[in-house]
This record gives structure tokens, C-alpha cells and sequence, in this order.
């Protein structure tokens, strides 16, 4: 990276307050830009040819590299979080899977956790409540 490459990751947002962004897709192209070399960009968009290649559905960055896992990697964390927050009665799915990445130290998007929720279910680890076309709409409980 140029420089104090990692100190302009900080940003006012357009309300004043200072962010400092999770991941990159939580920046403009144009901050992303000025903070690689042409040789960086480069190495990158190498990579990421090479991985758009592998079949595997899940990375995760450890050990400061990105390695592939299985599918389920995060089952066991997502059934833990539902133990944690079970009452005994159906939880909004939103609300397990906000849970679930609120604690998680990996970059997932809802959308996977939820997927992961759904294979839970025809599992049978969670019963379901509702109509599944959207977290919103249904609710899970451990069986």
C-alpha cells in the first residue's frame, strides 16, 4: 500500500461522523484507487482470477492468507448463537442471523447466513415458523 495507506481508510460520513469501513466494498472506487500501486492492483486482480476459478462456495481470511472451507464452516457458530438467544419459542430469523454476524470476526453477508439457516432447517436442527421467502417473514426455534 502508498504510504499511510491504512490511516485514509478513515472517512467522515455525509452526517460528519467518522467510519472506518469493514471491507472494501464498503468503499468508493475512488478511495480504493489512490491506495494500491499499479503492481498491487495488479497482484490482486491475478488472484482474483485464480480464485474465480475453484469451485469452493466459502473463503476466509486467517493467518493473513484466504482459505477455502467447506459450506458449513460456520454451522456450529450459527447453532450456538441460536442456543445463546433461545427462550424456549420462535426468534426472528433476522434476529439469529444478526447475531450471528455481529459476533462473527470474518466479513460473511446476511445472505449466506440466512442460506446456511435455510440448510439448518431441512436438516431438521431448526423448527420453522412462517414463510421462508424472506427472514423477515419467518421465525426458528432449536429443536
Amino acid at each position: 500500500m502508498k504510504g499511510n495507506a491504512a490511516l485514509t481508510f478513515w472517512f467522515k460520513t455525509q452526517f460528519g461522523t467518522e467510519h472506518f469501513p469493514l471491507h472494501t466494498g464498503e468503499l468508493s472506487p475512488e478511495r480504493i484507487t489512490h491506495l494500491l500501486t499499479a503492481e498491487e492492483r495488479e497482484k490482486l486482480e491475478s488472484e482474483w482470477e485464480q480464485l474465480s476459478t475453484q469451485q469452493e462456495v466459502l473463503r476466509i481470511w486467517q493467518e493473513g492468507k484466504l482459505h477455502h472451507v467447506d459450506a458449513s464452516y460456520f454451522d456450529d457458530f450459527i447453532i450456538s448463537k441460536a442456543k445463546k438467544l433461545d427462550r424456549g419459542e420462535f426468534m426472528k430469523s433476522a434476529r439469529l442471523i444478526g447475531e450471528v454476524i455481529g459476533h462473527l470476526e470474518q466479513y460473511i453477508g446476511d445472505g449466506y447466513v440466512e442460506y446456511r439457516v435455510r440448510h439448518l432447517i431441512i436438516n431438521g436442527v431448526f423448527d420453522i415458523e412462517g414463510v421462508p421467502k424472506a427472514m423477515r417473514f419467518y421465525s426458528v426455534k432449536l429443536r
